[in-house]
């Protein structure tokens, strides 16, 4: 731990807009935060995979950025939804870039009804490039699907797969400091009392 930490404080404004006409609806947000003593952690060593961080403070620091998306009912019972997120990000004392924040990233999935209490769902979520430890990470893209079936109005079953294409992290840089979970099928059974 560190004793010394100290609490966020944060000056944020947001403007904010929605819109839907028929089948489409667009939504969107440009923000801008100032941050007093970001709360962060630094790298104090690597022993072969084993990273070990102490938390700390950004003196200040600046966050701005552009979250824009869509619903589009492509054909009833066919939604396709995807959300872009643009960030700006700013150690204001050293003027770099805060680490571990991508830079962009994007999430869309295609859900569709296929009647008769089955649903499915294929999408991926996109990372873009971001600093680590002052390495420059590589972007990476995972892959998921599941399908759900409805028992009845309480219980639904789900079969998902998530990560198909088995995206390894440390492949892709030994300087990534979290992995992504390995391809991973799962089953769940859910209620809703």
């Amino acid at each position: 731990g560190n004793a010394d930490i100290r609490p966020e404080v944060a000056d944020s404004i947001e403007l904010t807009t929605d819109w839907r006409n028929g089948a489409l609806a667009l939504r969107g947000s440009l923000f801008h935060t100032k941050v007093k003593d970001l709360i962060t952690y630094r790298l104090l060593s690597v022993s072969g995979i084993r990273r070990t961080y102490l938390y700390d403070n950004v003196n200040r620091a600046r966050i701005t950025g552009l979250e824009s998306g869509f619903t589009w009912t492509i054909v009833p019972g066919i939604d396709w939804n995807t959300d872009l997120t643009l960030l700006h990000t700013r150690d204001e004392d050293t003027d770099e870039a805060l680490e571990d924040r991508p830079r962009r990233s994007l999430a869309s999935h295609l859900d569709a009804d296929l009647g008769g209490g089955w649903n499915t769902r294929v999408g991926f979520e996109y990372t873009g490039t971001q600093t680590s430890a002052g390495v420059d990470l590589p972007s990476y893209t995972l892959w998921n699907a599941s399908v759900t079936r409805r028992l009845n109005k309480t219980f639904s079953v789900r079969l998902g797969l998530e990560n198909i294409g088995d995206v390894r992290l440390l492949e892709k840089s030994p300087a990534f400091g979290y992995a992504e979970r390995g391809r991973t099928l799962s089953a769940t059974l859910r209620a809703e009392i």
